[in-house]
């Protein structure tokens, strides 16, 4: 990207990981209905009924609420609005259509957040697994500024706020206002990785990404890619000793801009370096993990169903069968697991 920003990226402090079906909703609801003064979210879509309630409880309490939202979503009241924006939430919209917020988070009382794969409906309670990563302080409140500023359009202080937010471990990927944060931090960590990678995520779209983790492998590194559909919610890339987790699948429209119908995409996630999280998050995105029991969690736990080896002619198959989309040649030589679809 032209006039790509400069940053340092920094771990989350005291991460706390909440994997599994409904959990982390259940999480998040509990965070929001603990508000007392303020509420800062991001919403993809906001319709689930006890998120909803919770955010219409604290309103009730005079806690003040702002909600960047969806352009669409918008337009379809897919975030609740005709029912909040009467009651007092504040509401901006995130640019016009094409563009889309795909980023989910939540600020409560200056110093308490979460940023979460889950969007909020009611069909991700049992239908969906995701991660959650909750954390406090100086990470929230750079999260709550970056969010705030989102809404106004300046695209010098959005891109000055996600450099800052970087420096706390929360990156930022809109394009549309000049921000790469996440893409770039996601290439640094792919580039430098010298013992192990792996990524599990939904689509591999994006040229500049499968070439990162091609030239991975083919400089000796352990390199695990996974394609994970329904139930599976969530996007990761772990790479030695640091992690990503976010809303950001491995596409053009998510990574850079100019996917379908020139979408640009507004992601999130957080950096984790820390040792524990780290070993929890190896943990839950290992093939066959045992997740929080639940009918969902159950299918999960038993969904890989083929591991291809490398130089496997069947993995070649099942890539171009649709497993992993745009994968080409970047299959040579790796380690590639599929899901049932």
């Amino acid at each position: 990207m032209a006039g790509a920003l400069e940053f340092v990226a920094r771990g989350i402090r005291d991460p706390q990981l909440v994997v599994g079906a409904g959990a982390g909703m259940r999480a998040t609801e509990g965070l929001l209905r603990g508000a007392t003064e303020s509420m800062t979210l991001e919403a993809f879509r906001m319709s689930d009924t006890r998120i909803v309630e919770a955010v219409s409880d604290r309103l009730a309490a005079k806690v003040d609420v702002h909600v960047l939202a969806d352009p669409e979503e918008w337009a379809r009241d897919g975030i609740s609005r005709a029912r909040l924006e009467p009651e007092g939430a504040h509401f901006e919209r995130f640019g016009n259509v094409p563009d889309k917020l795909h980023s989910k988070s939540a600020v409560v009382d200056h110093d308490r957040a979460v940023i979460t794969t889950s969007a909020w409906v009611d069909a991700m309670r049992d239908g969906w697994v995701d991660l959650s990563v909750f954390f406090r302080g100086d990470a929230a409140r750079a999260l709550e500024h970056l969010t705030k500023v989102s809404g106004t359009g300046d695209k010098a202080a959005i891109r000055s706020a996600a450099v800052e937010a970087a420096r706390h471990g929360v990156l930022l990927n809109d394009i549309a206002n000049g921000v790469d944060v996440l893409h770039t931090q996601l290439l640094t960590m792919i580039n430098g990785a010298e013992r192990d990678l792996t990524v599990v995520t939904k689509r591999y779209e994006d040229p500049g990404m499968m070439a990162a983790i091609e030239a991975a492998r083919d400089r000796g590194v352990k390199v695990t890619v996974e394609a994970r559909s329904k139930p599976w919610h969530a996007n990761v890339v772990i790479a030695d000793d640091q992690a990503y987790v976010g809303t950001a699948h491995i596409t053009k429209r998510s990574m850079v801009g100019g996917g379908s119908n020139g979408r640009r995409s507004r992601e999130i996630g957080v950096l984790i370096d820390d040792a524990a999280t780290l070993a929890q998050l190896r943990e839950a995105v290992a093939p066959g993990a045992a997740l929080p029991r639940g009918p969902v969690a159950e299918r999960v736990a038993g969904a890989v169903d083929h591991v291809a080896p490398r130089g496997s002619r069947r993995r070649t198959a099942l890539i171009a069968g649709g497993a992993v989309a745009g994968v080409g040649a970047a299959g040579a030589g790796a380690l590639y697991l599929t899901n049932r679809r």
